[in-house]
C-alpha cells in the first residue's frame, strides 16, 4: 500500500513538473514578439549585388536564428550574395558580403571622354532614383517625358546605351549624388530638353546594346517646342539626322 502511494506521488510530481515546463514555454513564446525579416522576393544569384526589387519583408514571424537575419531592407541593399538565395527564403547575414563603399569611393575613378562625344552630368535631383547597381563598367538608358502628338507627355527612351565616365558617390552611402555620361552632341541636346520637362529615369544595362542603331522618333526641337500633326514629317527628318550623327559618333 505504501509502495503504491509512493509511486502515485512520483507520477504526480513528474506530471506537475512537465505541466509547469509546458506552461513556461508557452508563456515565453507568447511574450516573444513576432517580427518581419527580410526575404528574397525573387531568386538572388551568387555574386549579385542585391537591389530593392529582389527583397521584401516577410510576414510577422518568430525565428530561433533571428540574430543572423536582417530586419530592415536598407541593411540588405548593396550587399553581395555569397551563394544562391532561393525566392521566399530568409536572407542571412552570413550568406552576404557587405559592399565595400569606402574602397570604391576612395578611388574616385573617372574615364576620359571618347573622341567626338560630350560629357553630361545628371544629378540625383534630376532623377527619380539613381540605381544602386550603376558603376563605371555599366551602360545606361535614360527615359524622359516627351510630348506626344496628342499634346500630352509620355515616358520614352531618349538615350540608349550611354557609357559612364564618372560617379559621384559619398563615402558610406549607396546613393550616388550624380553620374556623368558620354553622349553625342545630338543626344546631349535631346537629353537636356527632356530634363527641362521634369525628372528622368535611369535604367542600368550590361552593354551598349544597339546604341549605334538607336533612332528615337523625336528630337530636341520636339521636346522643347512640342509637336503637332503638321510638324510630324519635319520632326521625323530631324530624328533621321540625329540617328546618323549618333551612329557616326559611335563608330568614331
Amino acid at each position: 500500500m505504501i509502495k503504491r502511494d509512493f509511486t502515485v506521488l512520483i507520477i504526480a510530481v513528474i506530471s506537475g513538473v512537465a505541466a509547469f515546463m509546458l506552461i513556461l514555454n508557452f508563456l515565453r513564446e507568447a511574450a516573444e514578439p513576432k517580427r518581419e525579416f527580410v526575404i528574397a522576393a525573387r531568386e538572388i544569384r551568387k555574386d549579385q549585388v542585391i537591389t530593392k526589387e529582389q527583397i521584401k519583408p516577410s510576414k510577422p514571424m518568430k525565428s530561433a536564428t533571428s540574430e543572423d537575419l536582417f530586419l530592415q531592407l536598407e541593411d540588405v541593399l548593396g550587399n553581395r550574395a555569397l551563394e544562391d538565395i532561393p525566392e521566399g527564403k530568409l536572407i542571412q547575414r552570413s550568406k552576404v558580403k557587405k559592399r565595400d563603399l569606402a574602397a570604391k569611393v576612395s578611388k574616385k575613378e573617372t574615364r576620359p571622354i571618347p573622341k567626338g562625344m560630350r560629357a553630361l552630368t545628371i544629378s540625383a535631383a534630376d532623377v527619380d532614383q539613381i540605381p544602386s547597381l550603376v558603376d563605371l563598367d555599366s551602360f545606361v538608358d535614360v527615359l524622359g517625358r516627351v510630348p506626344n502628338f496628342e499634346g500630352g507627355l509620355e515616358m520614352k527612351t531618349v538615350v540608349q546605351g550611354a557609357p559612364l565616365l564618372s560617379i559621384d558617390q559619398p563615402e558610406g552611402s549607396l546613393a550616388a549624388k550624380s553620374i556623368t555620361v558620354a553622349l553625342s552632341p545630338a543626344e546631349a541636346e535631346t537629353l537636356i530638353g527632356a530634363l527641362a520637362q521634369g525628372k528622368v529615369r535611369i535604367v542600368v544595362r550590361s552593354d551598349a546594346g544597339e546604341r549605334a542603331a538607336f533612332q528615337p522618333s523625336y528630337g530636341m526641337m520636339e521636346i522643347i517646342r512640342g509637336v503637332n500633326k503638321q510638324t510630324k514629317v519635319a520632326i521625323q527628318g530631324l530624328a533621321d539626322v540625329q540617328g546618323k550623327e549618333t551612329r557616326k559618333g559611335a563608330q568614331s
